[in-house]
């Protein structure tokens, strides 16, 4: 498995977009938890996401042609977690990568003139 960033507590994990690859993921954050994944080539294109079962998205992802583009995938888990913060988290995140403007981005949502800001508990902390 090709990993870039592996923490201690398993929070982080970099590896190449490949099916094979998320087989060999055993952390709970990634399986059993809400996470965010940012799925990317080079520095030229990537797609943002959050799911509540990483490997059944990868795999429908794998499907997608425009998808297979992506040779990367950096996920992203923790058990504190929910879905409305990964939510919310993922917007943050697709509207940090179109300011930055180094990757072109596959998000449909990318063109969507409203944003939408999530209220979650403990959203403050």
């Amino acid at each position: 498995m090709d990993i870039e960033l592996y923490f201690e507590d398993k929070s982080f994990i970099e590896q190449n977009f490949e099916l094979s690859e998320f087989n060999l993921i055993s952390t709970s954050y990634i399986k059993d938890y809400p996470i965010l994944y940012i799925l990317y080539r080079d520095k030229s294109e990537a797609y943002i996401g959050q799911t509540t079962n990483a490997r059944n998205r990868m795999k429908n992802h794998l499907k997608n042609p425009i998808r297979r583009k992506l040779k990367r995938v950096l996920l992203i888990g923790h058990d504190k977690f929910n879905q409305s913060a990964t939510y919310n988290i993922e917007t943050n995140l697709i509207n940090y990568f179109l300011a930055d403007g180094i990757f072109k981005l596959q998000n449909k949502s990318q063109v969507s003139s409203n944003q939408v800001i999530h209220n979650y508990y403990q959203k403050q902390l």
